[in-house]
């Protein structure tokens, strides 16, 4: 019985020594190690063994530092560290639970880069501008070597551009993205939004067409908070508010080109966005004018013919005064002048463009100053004007000292140097002709 217990002793000891030393001997196959990635604070770190012959390994374990807490018993793990620093890692290999061998490195976790950038917001048309800001730290492990932006607006990825611009097709809000990736492989995303805003409207209207030199011209645009007039020459102002401007169309000039710029604010961001535009008004000169008549003084009463003629084509005439006038719409008309009076023309050309002119037809008696009653044929009574004078007219005729000779309504050139039947001594003699508020004197010497 002893040597039975000797002999199952002895091989218990002998089996337990064989597998000790195939382990000692698969122990010495093994080589336990691992690499890993993405070793950046915040993010995921990604641990794979790379221990040789795996197959032979039955289980895993990793932990961090002196904390033996098992995070992975599998052959890859992921782990967060969420501050940089250098950490100490060890992957443990198992079979069963026999532990072959280990491998510990200090992992050196990097402090991410920041996608930090500036911008501002624009206007459509312009080119939005965007700067990045690097940190400032001097480690030159957060050193960012690759920028990816994405605009927001379909235009894809634009990449390795430190401080891009861009511009946008239309106005809205677009989200911008900055994707930054350091040196060590770390990477930061900032996202932000950028508005773009539209355009203010710049359209000119009013007068812009059929334009007259030497007239009022009223031209606008749409009401905004600012709006900066300019033309091509020096202009006379008439009044020039926000959205109007009035001027006087320069005399000579064939054209003038007016410019405007609006401006609007959108005070939420402070920024001022402004259009332009330009228009060129064409001018027309004014219609040269002529007023001529056949009689430039007639006698009260008289009719004078009254002419207005232009090398241009005229399609309106209008005369003043009418009164006694014939037809006042036409360039040839006629008039019956009882007083001095100026007569005036206004015409307008095919242009709608104006012109006036003037004529001055004078009245007066032209009567004789002379009267020689001794039956020659010649002067032998006063002669006042051909076919005398109507009952519209007051006729006095005084001596030297003030008396009167003749006092009548009416006048047919038939005084013949007589008072009442009796003739007068020769000398001078003064008349006064009245026709409503017109007055006419002269003086008349009778000889015999």
């Amino acid at each position: 019985m002893k040597i039975l217990k000797f002999m199952k002793s002895l091989i218990r000891k002998i089996g337990l020594a064989l597998a000790l030393l195939a382990i000692l001997k698969i122990g010495d196959a093994q080589v336990v190690d691992f690499v890993y990635y993405d070793a950046c604070a915040g993010s995921s770190t990604h641990f794979v063994s790379t221990t040789t012959s795996p197959s032979s390994i039955t289980r895993y374990r990793w932990f961090i530092g002196g904390d033996t807490t098992t995070i992975s018993n599998n052959a890859e793990m992921e782990y967060s560290f969420m501050n940089p620093d250098a950490y100490l890692v060890t992957l443990e290999a198992y079979i069963g639970s026999i532990l072959v061998d280990s491998k510990s490195k200090n992992v050196v976790i990097y402090e991410p880069p920041v996608a930090d950038f500036l911008f501002e917001n624009n206007c459509l048309g312009e080119a939005a501008y965007f700067e990045f800001i690097p940190m400032s730290d001097e480690d030159p492990n957060n050193d960012v070597e690759i920028w990816q932006w994405d605009f927001g607006d379909g235009s894809g990825e634009f990449n390795d551009i430190l401080n891009p611009s861009h511009h946008f097709a239309g106005d809205g809000t677009y989200n911008v993205s900055l994707i930054v990736t350091s040196v060590r492989g770390c990477k930061d995303t900032m996202l932000n939004q950028i508005s773009v805003y539209p355009l203010p409207m710049a359209i000119i209207g009013g007068t812009l067409e059929k334009v007259c030199e030497g007239e009022l011209v009223e031209i606008f645009v749409d009401n905004y908070e600012g709006v900066a007039w300019g033309a091509s020459l020096p202009l006379t102002i008439d009044q020039v508010t926000n959205d109007t401007l009035r001027f006087l169309c320069p005399i000579g000039m064939a054209q003038i080109e007016i410019d405007v710029t609006v401006y609007e604010t959108h005070y939420s961001t402070q920024t001022i966005c402004q259009n332009s535009a330009s228009t060129i008004i064409k001018v027309n000169p004014k219609p040269d004018i002529t007023v001529s008549s056949d009689e430039t003084m007639v006698l009260p009463g008289g009719g004078v013919n009254l002419s207005a003629s232009s090398s241009n084509t005229i399609v309106e005439y209008l005369w003043s005064p009418v009164i006694n006038m014939y037809n006042p719409f036409s360039a040839n008309t006629s008039v019956v002048v009882d007083k001095p009076t100026t007569y005036y023309v206004a015409i307008t050309d095919e242009n709608g463009c104006k012109n006036s002119g003037s004529i001055f037809i004078d009245v007066d008696l032209q009567a004789d100053n002379f009267v020689s009653p001794n039956g020659d044929g010649h002067n032998d009574t006063w002669f006042a004007r051909t076919g005398g004078l109507s009952d519209d007219y007051e006729l006095v005729i005084f001596n030297r000292w003030g008396e009167e000779v003749l006092n009548q309504k009416g006048y047919s050139n038939d005084w013949d140097g007589t008072s009442n039947g009796d003739e007068l001594p020769e000398g001078a003699y003064y008349y006064v002709i009245k026709q409503g508020d017109a007055t006419y004197t002269g003086a008349i010497t009778l000889l015999r």
